[in-house]
This record gives structure tokens, sequence and C-alpha cells, in this order.
């Protein structure tokens, strides 16, 4: 809708007949007081403005549509009879207009310009709001990776906390992530009276191996180094050695495996054989 404002109802009144012969939806004000109040609860795509007028001009009310969020793309041409001189018409687009007319005006020209203003307008007011749509989709989007994050990031740590060796894949089968370290994982057994450290090995192992080849997780299969290292441990340290296994990533930040192996070995005087 385009909103004419203008103190003298002659004017008004000849430029709704000219709009209206085009279809174009007018709305009207006789002062600049009256146009502010209609601008606040309807919405127009052009404004087109008398310079002179009683109370506030037509510079005033720009200025002050121009502090307006609500109005203040709305383009706006100014018309004038009096002021028509180059420091009014420099005035007028420093005050927010987007284009200045003398009167009496060309009606095919300013035909020509309300269409083309009123047409950028509408443009422009769809692709803010598809920009709004999108920007909403970001920030939700943005919301779905933080949650799926930390969701992983729990999962995680679930799975440091198991005894045994875990892991998971993505949805190509690809591995990403293990609960051990980069050269050696760690297992938490109880033994059965008739096993032995050698036979759950064994069992460890070959059934991890067939199962992970099975899978065809990598190009290459999964083959075990023939090393292992047992210890035994009392009931009264089980807890302390199931928390040493869950903080390993923290753990051999300051120190390697290999590192913490030799010294194990040395300050307990273990000797390294075969089975």
């Amino acid at each position: 809708m385009i909103l004419i404002v203008d103190d003298k109802p002659e004017n008004i009144y000849s430029l709704k007949i000219l709009l209206e012969s085009r279809k174009l939806s007018v709305d009207t004000a006789l002062s600049g007081e009256e146009a502010l109040k209609k601008i606040l609860v309807n919405n127009y795509s052009l404004i087109i403005l008398d310079v002179q007028m009683p109370g506030m001009d037509g510079f005033e009310v720009a200025e002050s549509l121009s502090g307006l969020k609500k109005s203040q793309n709305i383009p706006i041409i100014f018309l004038s009879a009096v002021n028509t001189n180059k420091q009014f018409i420099i005035k007028g687009y420093e005050s927010g207009g987007i284009d200045y007319l003398t009167k009496p005006v060309d009606s095919d020209i300013l035909l020509l310009k309300v269409n083309t203003f009123t047409k950028l307008y509408e443009q422009t007011k769809e692709l803010n709001e598809i920009q709004a749509v999108l920007r909403e989709e970001i920030e939700i989007r943005k919301k779905v990776q933080t949650e799926l994050k930390q969701k992983i990031e729990q999962l995680h740590s679930t799975l440091e906390a198991l005894p045994l060796i875990a892991f998971t894949s993505d949805l190509y089968g690809n591995i990403d992530f293990v609960n051990g370290h980069e050269d050696h994982c760690h297992c938490l057994v109880s033994l059965g009276v008739d096993q032995t450290i050698k036979m759950i090995m064994q069992l460890i192992k070959g059934e991890a191996a067939f199962w992970f080849n099975q899978q065809h997780f990598v190009k290459h299969k999964l083959e075990w180094q023939d090393e292992y290292f047992a210890v035994s441990v009392s009931e009264s340290q089980i807890e302390t050695v199931r928390n040493y296994i869950k903080n390993q990533e923290e753990h051999h930040k300051h120190k390697t495996f290999q590192q913490e192996y030799d010294e194990f070995m040395i300050k307990y005087g273990f000797e390294k054989f075969k089975d």
C-alpha cells in the first residue's frame, strides 16, 4: 500500500486517482502527525510526501521515520512546488528520501518511479525475511550440533570408563574412538579357577580380531602383537586399577606407555619373557 501525505486535499485527490487507475492500493494523510500515526499501525511499501506542510514538514516526517525500525527502510518520494532549489533537494536526500520531484509532476514519470520503488521495497523485504529464516535455521543447526557434540563426548566418557576395550564408528563404518591409548589397551579380567592369563589373552585376541575383521572396518586385517603385560590385582586395589584405566588419555600426556613400562619393570625387578 502507498501512503500519500499532503496538507491540501485537492493534491491528494489527483494523486490518489492516478495511482488507483493503475490498480495500486492507496492511503492518505493530511499532516505529518497523522502520517506518523498511520505508519505505526499500517504497512506501506512507498510514501509520497509533500515538503511544505504546516506543523511537521516533510523533512521532519522523514527524519522521524528513519529513526523507527518499522519504517526506516520504506522508500520516500518528496514532492514540492515551492522548495525547488538545490539545497532543499539535497536536504531531502539527507533526511531519508529516495527521490525528490518538483510540481507539477509528469504523471508517467511518477508512475514509473512508483512502480520501481515499490517493487524494489517488496523484493528487499522478501529477501530480508528469507535471510531471517536462514539465520534462524543456522542457529538451530548450531544448537543441534552442540547438543550432538555433548552427547558424543558423554558417550566417549562412558566408553573410557569401561574396563575392556571398546570403540564407536561412523555411518560408513570408520572407527572414530577407542578407549585405550594409541599403542596399547588395558583389560581388567577376573580369572576363573580353570583359567590362565595365557588362555584369556588368546581368547581376547582371537575373538576380537575375528569379529573386527568380519566387520571390514579397515582395509587391512587386525593382528595383535605378541606381547602383553599381566599383573595380579588384589580385591582391595580393583577400584584403583579401574580409575587408572579410565584416565589413560590424561595420564599419557605426561608419560608414554613405553616410559611407564620400562620404569615399572626396573622398579619391581620384573623380567621380560615369552610364553
